[in-house]
């Protein structure tokens, strides 16, 4: 079995991502975007999605943001956007989520929704552990 580095990723898909990052996928293509910080490889695989195409556009935006701004400590943050959303998307639209991209004018209204929802979801991340360590070491969303 091969050895898993501190990152959770074994040295062969470190090598898979780092090939990836040397010969990208072409923009509104299916497979993986790879965005290297001064850290870590950060990945978003649009594949993943029923919403595929939209994932595929919101992939290839987030990694033309990510090199044109060199936001590097908050490119993970911009990446759990993609792929949040992406989930909500999928759920929400169920069997239309494939044919959703960027230039649907219907996407308005899920993106809305997507972001009325975010308070709902960020209180049920965080009661666990407000729940679990009692209030003198209560997790406080920001």
């Amino acid at each position: 079995m091969p050895r898993k580095r501190s990152n959770g990723r074994s040295k062969g898909e470190r090598e898979r991502l780092l090939a990836l990052l040397a010969n990208p996928t072409p923009p509104g293509g299916v497979g993986p975007r790879v965005v290297k910080t001064s850290r870590v490889l950060l990945v978003v695989n649009p594949a993943e999605f029923r919403c595929t195409c939209l994932a595929s556009q919101l992939a290839d935006e987030w990694v033309e943001y990510v090199a044109a701004t060199a936001i590097t400590a908050h490119a993970r943050t911009y990446l759990m956007a993609v792929n949040r959303f992406c989930e909500y998307a999928d759920e929400v639209l169920g069997p239309r989520a494939g044919a959703a991209s960027l230039t649907d004018p219907r996407l308005f209204d899920v993106l809305v929704n997507w972001e009325l929802s975010l308070p709902e979801l960020r209180s049920e991340l965080y009661l666990p552990l407000r729940v679990g360590l009692g209030p003198a070491h209560a997790h406080r969303a920001p």
